[in-house]
């Protein structure tokens, strides 16, 4: 095999990797996953984690939150975690629009109402709006 067919193969698996890894953080489940692997929720006492469990499945808070994101036109991705103190860390990635000062207010604004209809306590919320995907909070 010469070298343009290696480099072909080689850019097919970055590609191929790039596509299912892409598909794997559009979907809830992957960050149910990310959680159980990465955050420091798992020091956490056992009723944080399963508000956590119970706020990502199909009609729960960050779904409806997703919804609600897409309606208004927003590409996202949402990260969650718990820290240290026990806030409930939430991160909102905008993937094809700046996340300028007065876009952050306005999903931190949607983020609340919800908040308000499930009855949660926003106090316990921290919630960032971002370009950034890494898990820095």
């Amino acid at each position: 095999m010469n070298k343009a067919g290696k480099w072909k193969i080689v850019l097919i698996g970055i590609a191929l990797f790039s596509v299912i890894f892409t598909y794997l953080f559009s979907y809830t489940q992957t960050t149910k996953l990310v959680l159980e692997l990465c955050s420091p929720y798992l020091e956490a006492p056992e009723i944080t984690q399963n508000f956590q469990y119970s706020f990502m499945q199909k009609g729960g808070l960050y779904d409806q939150f997703g919804q609600r994101l897409k309606e208004k036109g927003y590409n996202h991705l949402i990260l969650t975690g718990i820290n240290p103190k026990k806030e409930i860390l939430v991160k909102l990635v905008l993937i094809d629009k700046e996340a300028n000062q007065q876009r952050q207010e306005k999903i931190k604004e949607i983020f609340n109402d919800f908040l308000a209809k499930n009855d949660l306590d926003p106090s316990v919320f921290k919630v960032k709006v971002s370009n950034d995907e890494s898990f820095n909070w």
